[in-house]
């Protein structure tokens, strides 16, 4: 990350615009991993007044670096501070349509990861107390509320006398990152769900506990399906 000689006051507006963003609305379909995400223009819908209350702005371009590109996302202020953050485009052809797909992709998730943002459904709340009601009813037989260290057991795969509490998730970048490389190799969700139980993980990818993102980065960049 490249930044001015001073962020002052960038930094304190950026933190009173965070204060005040909400997620971006998972309001796209993935047909490759059937799952929903939020695309660039919700991430941008999402910090969009905060910004404008704020004064602060944001560009986006490429630049090459080792015959890599890249998309630059640059966050100004209007005191003329700035910060910048590089994030690869990787295509998986060199054809029109998969390098705009790549850029796309590359500029909603630099941006969200720039900001802040994350990823919601358009009722949150009712969506996670649904996913966890259903879990605890078939898994440990209670039909109403949930057990904070259930509930955090369920998220790493362990039980919950084995589950050290304060488990931090992996984060929206590095889920990102872990696409990329599952697309490059191959590596369709069935496989990935049937790895992670293996290593006695949760299916779910996206809810990979960060202490084990490293150690399941490695084995899909080294195995190609």
């Amino acid at each position: 990350m490249k930044m001015s000689s001073s962020i002052g006051n960038l930094a304190k507006a950026l933190s009173q615009a965070q204060s005040e963003m909400g997620g971006a609305i998972k309001d796209s379909t993935n047909p490759f991993f059937k799952s929903k995400y939020a695309d660039l223009e919700s991430v941008i819908e999402a910090i969009r007044e905060p910004f404008k209350k704020y004064e602060l702005s944001f560009i986006q371009s490429t630049s090459f670096d080792d015959n890599k590109i890249f998309i630059e996302t640059v966050i100004m202020h209007s005191s003329g501070e700035w910060i910048s953050g590089k994030y690869p485009i990787s295509p998986q052809k060199s054809d029109p349509q998969s390098i705009g797909s790549a850029t796309s992709y590359s500029r909603r998730y630099s941006l969200a990861a720039m900001v802040g943002v994350y990823q919601t459904d358009d009722d949150a709340e009712i969506a996670m107390n649904r996913q966890n009601a259903i879990y605890m009813k078939d898994n440990y037989g209670v039909n109403n509320g949930f057990d904070k260290d259930t509930k955090l057991s369920h998220i790493s795969g362990q039980s919950p006398e084995n589950k050290p509490l304060g488990q931090k998730a992996s984060s929206p970048a590095q889920i990102a990152l872990l696409e990329s490389e599952m697309s490059k190799n191959n590596w369709y969700a069935p496989e990935m769900e049937e790895y992670l139980a293996s290593i006695g993980l949760e299916k779910d990818y996206k809810k990979l506990p960060q202490s084990k993102f490293n150690q399941v980065l490695s084995h899909v960049k080294a195995t190609r399906k």
